[in-house]
């Protein structure tokens, strides 16, 4: 049985998110994301390959970013959720 550390994905996620200008919490409650897209997002995160690479970039990205790199798999998401 393999067993996935769940919570590092979803915190990467905020985290992009947050370097974004992207409020996660508030794109819920006011329904522009399901639950189901958010969990996808996570899903996203933890079977992304550039995980280690992402966690370095958002610590640089002190004045926000414009958008997430091409590499990142909730890059459509994110940008989505920008507007």
């Amino acid at each position: 049985m393999v067993i996935r550390d769940t919570s590092r994905p979803h915190w990467r996620a905020l985290e992009m998110a947050g370097a974004l200008g992207v409020n996660i919490a508030a794109a819920l409650f006011e329904r522009r994301i399901t639950r189901q897209d958010y969990g996808d997002m996570i899903d996203a995160c933890q079977h992304c390959t550039w995980a280690e690479a992402c966690g370095v970039w958002v610590r640089t990205q002190t004045n926000g970013a414009p958008a997430a790199p091409d590499i990142c798999a909730n890059r459509t998401a994110f940008a989505a959720l920008r507007r």
